[in-house]
């Protein structure tokens, strides 16, 4: 009868290409977290400075639809970052207001698979109204 000594020594350098693979791949989930993570936060960032920009521009609507883009690239511009590129449109009948905001987020180690950046688009439209109920 063979004990768990005699079956043990025979295993002897097998660990090492183990831990390799698990570096490996423990490595290339820790860059898919970080370049992820930092796109969400990119995302949410945008999507809040194009909620702040709707509503700042749905606030002259339909009066004055010429300072509601103008207001509505003034918060754009506030919450968001250089290079940011904003797009504001009016609806036809002047009753609601949409802003598209673009960015490129680079990517820390998407270099690794020759990506350097991602674009992240948020939009939000306002709408004015009367109240249904109150």
């Amino acid at each position: 009868m063979k004990g768990p000594g005699k079956f043990i020594q025979h295993q002897k350098g097998q660990i090492l290409p183990i831990v390799v693979i698990l570096l490996a791949v423990l490595l290339g989930f820790a860059t898919l977290l970080t370049d992820s993570g930092s796109m969400t936060l990119s995302r949410r960032e945008l999507q809040n400075a194009a909620d702040a920009a709707a509503l700042a521009g749905a606030q002259n609507l339909p009066d004055n639809p010429s300072q509601a883009i103008t207001d509505a690239n003034t918060y754009a511009a506030a919450n968001g970052k250089t290079g940011d590129v904003v797009t504001v449109t009016l609806a036809a009948d002047d009753k609601s207001i949409t802003v598209k905001i673009t960015r490129q987020s680079p990517l820390f180690f998407g270099k690794i698979f020759k990506k350097t950046g991602a674009t992240i688009v948020a939009d939000a439209t306002a709408e004015v109204g009367v109240a249904a109920s109150v």
